[in-house]
């Protein structure tokens, strides 16, 4: 496993690495996971299939999101068919595209908002208490391989900074989406195949500069340009990247065309 290295409470660094959970590991954690699970259940605690109806009652998850999680999920299904078919124009075809990338966003929003709420379940939270024990159990010194956590029951009790960052680097190591997953959607398929989009996924035009939808240039960070590179907003000012102009101002003038000073109408106030 690639090593990662972070300071401890001491501010000492050590450098870590995770190995492969023995037999005994998923042993522990699953022995974690049923006495959570046994524990909230006596507790009268929320089951995974009695949530949606828990949010109902509670207004928090109606009709009106299901309706359009459900409206989103067949307009991705018929858009992508659409571009599966072919014979239509290629520009309208790019249309489509960028339609199933807004309704996969918003499908995306939706699904976040329900599964903040999954996470308090019965079985939200015995997955979390089997995650956290996985992180004390492989979690180890890249010198000598030793446990860096003394305990599990340490684990949860400990204020040392290297729990945060076990947890996020193992989450990020084990339980991250397919980093090709982007890739792989028929949309974005197209697009690249089409050169509408550039190795990254972000819109390019026939010259293979970066564009928003409207075809407008854009920088890296997102901002309008125009062909000089020059920040600019929706009128065609230049601006600087905290949304000032950026062209040099001149001073005001007198009724005889002469320039005003500062100093000078301070000293006449």
């Amino acid at each position: 496993m690639k090593s990662f290295k972070t300071k401890n409470t001491e501010g000492k660094e050590v450098e870590l690495e995770f190995v492969s959970a023995k037999a005994e590991d998923l042993m522990g954690a699953n022995k974690i996971y049923n006495k959570i699970f046994a524990s909230l259940l006596n507790e009268g605690g929320l089951l995974r299939k009695r949530l949606s109806d828990k949010l109902r009652e509670q207004g928090l998850w109606g009709d009106e999101k299901q309706t359009e999680l459900e409206r989103l999920q067949k307009s991705i299904i018929d858009k992508t068919y659409k571009l599966h078919k072919g014979k239509i124009k290629l520009s309208k075809a790019k249309e489509i595209a960028l339609d199933v990338k807004k309704d996969r966003a918003k499908q995306s929003e939706l699904l976040v908002s329900y599964n903040e709420y999954d996470n308090n379940t019965i079985e939200g939270q015995a997955d979390n208490a089997r995650f956290n024990y996985m992180v004390y159990a492989c979690t180890v010194y890249s010198e000598n391989k030793k446990r860096y956590f003394e305990s599990y029951d340490k684990f949860l009790e400990s204020s040392d900074p290297v729990t945060i960052v076990a947890a996020e680097k193992y989450a990020s190591e084990f339980y991250s989406f397919d980093p090709d997953f982007e890739d792989s959607l028929p949309e974005n398929q197209f697009l690249k195949k089409f050169n509408f989009t550039d190795d990254k996924l972000r819109l390019i035009n026939v010259k293979g500069k970066l564009v928003d939808e409207d075809g407008n240039l854009i920088d890296e960070f997102g901002n309008r340009i125009d062909s000089k590179g020059n920040i600019v907003d929706v009128f065609g000012y230049k601006r600087t990247p905290d949304g000032g102009f950026s062209d040099e101002s001149s001073p005001f003038l007198d009724d005889k065309g002469k320039p005003v000073l500062v100093d000078s109408v301070e000293d006449s106030a």
